[in-house]
């Protein structure tokens, strides 16, 4: 299937290749695909083609799906979220996991805990897949260490945005 992106957003080999090396290994380390790239690079829909394939069902949240105004409602989101679903998207994963925890809430905070919780008890079906806008450095590093990394750039003209869209 990502062939067919190259045509698309400009997959390069290397790209390419993390991914397929991520969805092939049965006893892979990385329980986390992590797409990195400017806003229009194509980051959730190269999510959205990578799990499409499956035939497990595909769960696309944000970070403004998980985080909450009370006390101990996000954690309990993020918990439900990965509980119940074997293969999840999840968008803006800088701002729930941040590099720079001094200006996170408590919540956010304890976010990261519950989520490698998850992480390390996965099996070879479970996916998930993050992206963000932001510099891979300014995500946890405790995310680096379970997650495997690609880089995308804003190939598209805007007209071709426009017409992936419509």
């Amino acid at each position: 299937s990502t062939s067919s992106l190259d045509n698309i957003i400009g997959l390069s080999n290397e790209t390419r290749s993390t991914i397929v090396q991520f969805l092939g290994a049965a006893n892979r380390q990385s329980k986390m695909l992590v797409i990195a790239g400017p806003i229009g690079s194509g980051k959730t829909h190269l999510a959205q083609t990578i799990t499409s394939g499956s035939t497990i069902p595909t769960t696309l949240v944000t970070s403004a799906d998980i985080l909450r105004s009370k006390i101990g409602e996000t954690e309990k989101t993020l918990h439900n979220i990965l509980r119940s679903n074997k293969t999840v998207i999840i968008e803006d994963i800088d701002k729930l996991f941040p590099a720079d925890r001094t200006d996170s809430n408590g919540s956010v905070l304890r976010c990261l805990a519950v989520f490698l919780s998850f992480v390390d008890r996965f099996g070879g079906d479970d996916r998930l897949s993050g992206g963000t806008t932001r510099d891979w450095d300014r995500v946890s590093g405790r995310i680096h260490s379970r997650s495997e990394l690609v880089f995308l750039e804003s190939r598209l003209a805007f007209e071709t945005k426009l017409d992936l869209i419509t």
